[in-house]
């Protein structure tokens, strides 16, 4: 059986690999941080995200970890740790 989506943009195509998240808590860094990472790591990290939201946006190891690998170095770390101390 096969199962397809279908967009209100005229998208459509094979669901595999789709990973749907609720994004009404999220702010416009939130997305700036989701625009600087790969397609293919986008899924997991839109995951990530929002269940470091979901966790009163306190860091996470596996979040810290995927964006220390997507950045290459710790600036992404760093980031998520400057941004989980600010007021939302």
């Amino acid at each position: 059986m096969s199962t397809t989506y279908f967009a209100k943009d005229g998208n459509y195509g094979d669901v595999a690999g789709m990973t749907v998240v609720n994004t009404t808590m999220w702010t416009d860094s939130d997305f700036e941080m989701l625009d600087s990472i790969s397609d293919c790591d986008r899924p997991q990290a839109a995951r990530l995200i929002s269940q470091w939201i979901d966790a009163g946006r306190k860091p996470t190891a596996e979040l810290t970890g995927m964006m220390q690998v997507i950045h290459g170095d710790d600036l992404g770390a760093s980031r998520l740790v400057f941004r989980s101390q600010q007021s939302y």
